[in-house]
């Protein structure tokens, strides 16, 4: 063997290694479950409120999974209304039981989208694939709506007082 193509077999495993370790390094960073053995349950929504793919799943606050895939779909059983199915990924050992109640909550005032699975007290736990209807978060175009109508009572109620 030359002393050229020695030095490019050493450059080579280096360069190998190296792509080796990033790759690692991304996989351990980042929420990838590649590895991890879990389930996936079928959550219905009537309306999605801006959750995405790969947020994440809390059980009674504690992260347990995450969002897999956002399938919107027409309910042939509720009349035609648009719907949404989120495939959640749930880790293997964590019991759900069939009762509990899933909402779509956010990390503070301005924070990510999650889903939050509220356990309830069934015995009876969901199975893989199973479906849960999940209850629909509020618009925050009908909060603001509400919060105008009561800021226009509030300002009537005022001036009648003044006025009064």
């Amino acid at each position: 063997m030359s002393r050229e193509s020695g030095l490019e077999l050493k450059v080579g495993l280096f360069v190998m290694m190296a792509v080796l370790a990033l790759t690692f390094f991304i996989i351990s960073v980042s929420d990838l479950s590649f590895f991890e053995k879990g389930r996936h349950i079928q959550v219905v929504f009537g309306f999605a409120s801006g959750l995405r793919e790969a947020a994440p799943v809390r059980l009674a606050g504690v992260e347990v999974g995450l969002i897999r895939k956002l399938q919107v779909f027409v309910d042939k059983h509720d009349g035609g209304r648009t719907k949404v199915r989120v495939n959640v990924w749930i880790k293997e050992d964590i019991a759900i039981p069939a009762d509990s109640k899933i909402t779509i909550n956010q990390l503070g005032i301005l924070g990510e989208k999650y889903l939050e699975i509220i356990p309830g007290d069934s015995m009876e736990q969901v199975k893989d694939n199973g479906l849960i209807v999940g209850q629909d978060p509020v618009p925050i175009e009908r909060i603001t709506e509400r919060v105008d109508t009561l800021m226009v009572k509030l300002e009537s109620t005022v001036d009648s007082v003044n006025n009064g």
